[in-house]
């Protein structure tokens, strides 16, 4: 009698877990962007941080997504941010960023995978860069953590 497992032995199981490797990473940026900032981006494109510009002068954490689109481990970290923004309204924000339409950006701050979440505490100061996907309950106790609030149950 034979077991099934979610990939099978042998060549299989070693193509689905370079599957599960590549989108629990992320996605890796090719090709040249090109295009100027947008000016409805709530930044100020002259500081030596925009982001850190913005939570200082927010008084709160920034949580900054950068994404692409038609990156599968994006979609799923898009739709953790949606279900994660109401629980920190107030303490936080979230701020999206796709790496196509911000080459600056994506450049400045050297990303080369996404999904990366660049977080900074709330005077302005960068804290972490996380690449791949973070779960809801480690984004949420995170953000908590840092904006000085008791966890949310």
């Amino acid at each position: 009698m034979r077991s099934f497992f979610l990939f099978p032995s042998g060549r299989f199981a070693l193509y689905g877990s370079l599957l599960l490797l590549i989108l629990s990473l992320g996605c890796s940026i090719g090709g040249d962007s090109s295009g100027a900032l947008p000016s409805d981006l709530p930044i100020d494109r002259d500081s030596a941080d925009p982001l850190g510009s913005l939570a200082a002068a927010e008084g709160k954490m920034l949580v900054t997504e950068f994404a692409k689109d038609g990156c599968s481990a994006c979609a799923v970290m898009e739709r953790i941010l949606d279900r994660v923004e109401p629980l920190v309204d107030g303490k936080a924000r979230i701020l999206r960023i796709n790496v196509d339409g911000e080459p600056v950006l994506t450049r400045r701050y050297s990303i080369r995978l996404v999904p990366t979440i660049l977080f900074y505490e709330p005077n302005g100061e960068f804290f972490l860069r996380h690449e791949g996907i973070i779960g809801e309950d480690d984004l949420v106790r995170l953000v908590q953590n840092i904006s000085g609030q008791a966890a949310v149950d």
